[in-house]
């Protein structure tokens, strides 16, 4: 009897430990509160640090890409190195997100981070899998010092 009771606490202790891991694994919580995922994909607000070392861990992945949704004389101006620059105010910004590969891993910013979150979203109603939003913006990235290209 006593296994019994054992086994059936043991089979609902598991079922849900199942349930629970299985709604948290479908949703992070970015640094701001904000839900940072839905679905399958990762979508994440990340600092300028933790930008940083994401970077610096691709650095030589061919599916990691850094995208500047500032106009094109923000990004002429300063930008991260290695970025490419896909402006957020044009009309055809949805569309240009859309031909992107959807596999490979991305990292947004723009001046505060306002028009990369958005972006953000723009990719996870698309159905991209993972993407970061750096939070701050380019703003954040140069008061933690880091380095910019022209």
């Amino acid at each position: 009897m006593k296994n019994k009771l054992f086994l059936a606490l043991t089979a609902l202790l598991l079922l849900g430990t199942l349930a629970v891991g299985g709604v948290l694994a479908g949703c992070t919580t970015s640094d701001n509160g904000d839900d940072g995922q839905s679905g399958m994909g990762v979508f994440e607000n990340i600092s300028a640090m933790e930008a940083y070392n994401l970077i610096q861990n691709h650095m030589m992945n061919p599916t990691f890409v850094i995208i500047d949704v500032r106009t094109a004389d923000e990004y002429n101006a300063e930008h991260l190195d290695g970025a490419i620059n896909i402006d957020f105010y044009a009309s055809d910004f949805a569309d240009r997100l859309d031909k992107l590969d959807k596999s490979k891993v991305y990292l947004l910013y723009c001046r505060s981070a306002n028009r990369s979150h958005q972006a953000l979203e723009i990719m996870e109603d698309l159905g991209f899998t993972e993407a970061y939003n750096m939070t701050g913006g380019i703003n954040a990235w140069k008061d933690a010092g880091y380095s910019t290209a022209k």
